[in-house]
């Protein structure tokens, strides 16, 4: 499909393909959010450190061992001879001690010959030290010598790894790495196979081209979460699965997976000159440990790496898709949508994020890396993203959202037990919390009210047209949704969809064409309308001015009874120039929304952000509090056993002077309009602001501030008590 640019005559027509090959080269001047550089690995270098004396050298251990067992010189002077010495000892004697000597000394010697330009010998070696490492590690014989303290113990730790990835490297110049196929490493005692196998929930067939995490520098995020173990961790390409339909729908194209290669030696060999191995691909969001001879081990991993290099695509990585989407509906058409980064799992909650206005998904990048990270969200929810044209109504969005969760429940009629997805999280940043809290109100005649006092039959029209403007003003809340999370959303409305910002966008924003269809319907329907202005709101900017009704009727609309909201709002208080500007256009607040508007939903905790409207959800406060919503979320479900919501057991103590000196402040005031406003204040000084529509009550026994068994959920309310203020 080619669509044209702006909606007046003469400019360029663009699809999808254009916006992505301007992308690309105004990303190679342009800064971008995410940076992914892969590293160089050069043979020449390797050969020129091996001229000059830079090749690697065994641990102070091993050369004791050398000495101890007079094969120092023999090394020096011929290291293979020294290294069937050694083999010959660790048959024989079967000492742990000796096997970690072994495998030092061929990873060395691997590394040599490797920088040499043997790589097909090296490869043998590296696959010996592997094999030994693991035996060290898992051999049942050898249980009662282990000492989780020994240096070498960490050492032969690192030896698997390092030389299993360096293994897998040279295997894999020579011959694609793939589940399901079989590979032979031929070495000097016979012959090591391995099979590659993908565990868990992404079928074989959807794991495609195989590469390290070590092959790459990243930077744009600000954390980068690891976690430490055996195995090597990879970036893996999604390939569409042609028949899954679902994948082909949900997952984005060049969608990166996390995996993590752990070679597992197994019991039974088919002769005494070949070892049959198991290379096991395992998903670290899935498997954090992993069971080997009655042993648990913790897998390497890197989770952040292939989400940044999934980011790296320049049509996700600069603003131009948020801008081109904003501008041109008809391109974020191709576009939009649902979006999924991990296997549907039909017994976790689904927390959809849903960007704003001139965005995409990719702002959720900070949020995401960060919850995601964390074990009991992760275990517990998945992440959906919303993407949508930001240049329509918002009213229009909802609307499409609404259909698009109808299309989702389809695919979701077969599962019997639905408990998590029907508790759903919506979290939306700006016009995004707009589109997420429309999916909570029932519309009543409230919205048809503001356009027309005539009975809906008699309204004239395209069938497509009339379905369309009538599923806008008409809807029931979603009954899978249990909580929204808005983050800086214009409740209210905003100034800076002003005269000329609206001007603007009517003048260069292209609407869908089934939307522009509503200007016919006007036509055929004389006399119908009583105010038209609703029907004559063209844009996303229109849509957000403070004079629309539309903002009226929502607060007026029925909220469902089973929907709780949680709001964070910004208040830039450490201004620069734009937040300056900012604040004298739309008033006190985060430079883009007044604190008025930002507060106007009935939410049951409120969080203060010192941040400007187009950072907020990058917060690392915002997210914090995201986080405690989540993992309180679970405790509330009986999913998690009650503790705080950090994971930890914190201590108490009582204060009866009001932290802010705003405890109970009245609706239109500097407090929260719906209810008590406090401070809960944690030991190591980070604070949350919340919103108690219920003031917590507690007994007047003193608590001990060193007593660490007292947790947050042993706190029961109790009538008749005085309230006090908790610093956490």
């Amino acid at each position: 499909m080619v669509i044209t640019l702006f909606s007046y005559s003469g400019c360029k027509s663009w699809d999808i393909g254009s916006v992505r090959r301007v992308a690309y080269v105004a990303s190679l001047s342009t800064p971008t959010a995410v940076k992914v550089k892969e590293k160089e690995r050069s043979a020449f270098k390797d050969r020129v450190r091996s001229l000059v004396n830079l090749t690697p050298k065994p641990s102070d251990r091993s050369i004791e061992f050398l000495q101890q067992q007079g094969l120092y010189k023999t090394w020096k002077n011929s290291p293979e001879v020294a290294l069937s010495r050694i083999s010959q000892l660790v048959e024989n004697d079967q000492n742990l001690e000796t096997i970690f000597a072994l495998a030092n000394l061929k990873f060395v010697w691997a590394e040599r010959l490797r920088m040499a330009g043997e790589e097909q010998h090296s490869i043998s070696e590296y696959a010996d030290t592997a094999v030994l490492a693991y035996r060290f590690l898992f051999d049942q014989r050898y249980d009662r010598f282990r000492n989780a303290y020994d240096p070498n113990f960490r050492g032969i730790c690192d030896l698997y790894n390092q030389s299993l990835e360096e293994m897998l490297r040279l295997v894999s110049e020579k011959e694609t790495l793939r589940p399901n196929y079989r590979y032979t490493i031929r070495t000097e005692a016979g012959e090591i196979n391995f099979t590659v196998r993908a565990e868990g929930r992404w079928k074989t067939e959807s794991i495609g081209e195989l590469r390290f995490v070590s092959d790459y520098e990243t930077s744009g995020l600000r954390n980068r979460f690891r976690t430490y173990g055996l195995g090597v961790p990879l970036v893996a390409r999604w390939q569409s699965d042609q028949s899954n339909s679902f994948a082909r729908k949900y997952y984005p194209t060049g969608l990166r997976i996390p995996l993590t290669a752990f070679l597992k030696v197994n019991d039974q060999t088919s002769s005494n000159r070949s070892l049959d191995c198991t290379l096991h691909l395992w998903d670290p969001l899935e498997n954090r440990t992993i069971n080997i001879a009655n042993r648990t081990a913790p897998l390497e991993s890197d989770v952040t790496t292939p989400l940044a290099v999934f980011l790296s695509d320049p049509l996700l990585n600069t603003t131009l898709l948020g801008v081109f989407s904003m501008i041109n509906a008809d391109i974020a058409q191709e576009v939009a949508g649902l979006y999924m980064l991990d296997p549907f799992d039909p017994n976790k909650i689904p927390v959809v994020l849903v960007h704003g206005l001139a965005s995409t998904p990719m702002t959720w990048t900070e949020m995401f890396n960060d919850l995601r990270a964390n074990p009991k969200i992760r275990e517990n929810y998945q992440f959906w993203f919303y993407m949508y044209p930001s240049g329509q109504p918002f009213w229009v969005t909802a609307r499409e959202m609404r259909r698009e969760f109808a299309e989702l429940e389809t695919h979701f009629a077969h599962i019997k037990n639905r408990e998590a997805l029907q508790k759903m999280v919506f979290v939306g940043h700006s016009m995004g919390g707009l589109v997420s809290r429309m999916q909570t109100i029932e519309s009543g005649k409230e919205f048809w009210k503001l356009v027309s006092d005539q009975p809906v039959e008699q309204l004239k029209g395209d069938a497509p047209i009339r379905r369309d403007l009538l599923d806008t003003l008409f809807f029931k809340p979603n009954p899978s949704i249990s909580k929204v999370i808005t983050i800086s959303s214009p409740h209210l409305g905003s100034n800076f969809a002003n005269d000329t910002t609206i001007w603007l966008s009517r003048t260069f924003f292209k609407l869908p064409q089934l939307f522009r269809g509503t200007e016919e319907i006007v036509k055929q329907n004389p006399d119908y309308f009583r105010d038209t202005e609703l029907l004559s709101t063209k844009t996303s900017v229109d849509s957000l001015s403070p004079q629309s009704p539309f903002f009226k009727a929502v607060q007026r609309a029925k909220i469902a009874p089973w929907i709780t909201y949680h709001n964070i709002y910004g208040h830039a208080k450490h201004r620069n120039v734009f937040s300056i500007i900012g604040q004298k256009i739309a008033g006190e607040g985060d430079g883009v929304v007044p604190l008025e508007s930002s507060r106007a939903i009935p939410a049951k905790t409120e969080l203060e952000v010192d941040a400007t409207h187009s950072g907020i959800h990058m917060n690392a406060q915002t997210i914090l509090e995201v986080k405690r919503i989540l993992l309180q979320n679970l405790i509330d479900q009986g999913r998690l056993a009650g503790h705080a919501a950090n994971g930890s057991v914190i201590n108490l103590t009582i204060s009866t002077q009001p932290i802010d000196g705003n405890i109970k402040v009245p609706y239109g005031t500097h407090g929260s309009p719906y209810g008590y406003h406090g401070s809960v204040t944690a030991a190591n000084g980070h604070g949350h602001q919340h919103d108690h529509s219920n003031p917590l009550k507690i007994q007047s026994t003193p608590i001990n501030p060193n007593d660490s068994s007292i947790r947050v959920g042993d706190l029961k309310p109790l009538p008749d008590q005085t309230d006090k203020t908790i610093k956490r």
